[in-house]
């Protein structure tokens, strides 16, 4: 991972790919920790271990903000 960052958005979309025009089924709650490994302009590659493991595309805005 590069970054491990959480939710701050009431739910945050989990899309399939980066290029993809609508969002998944999946959505995640607020406050839940994200490991980053991939990142674009707007969005990150995210996995999320919960109940079961979700993989997918999240974005940035919807995210913590790092320090700099």
């Amino acid at each position: 991972w590069t970054q491990i960052r959480y939710v701050t958005a009431e739910k945050a979309f989990v899309y399939p790919s980066k290029n993809a025009a609508k969002p998944s089924k999946i959505q995640l709650a607020k406050g839940a920790i994200l490991c980053i490994t991939k990142e674009t302009k707007d969005l990150g590659y995210c996995i999320f271990y919960g109940e079961k493991t979700v993989k997918g595309w999240v974005k940035l805005s919807d995210l913590n903000t790092l320090a700099p």
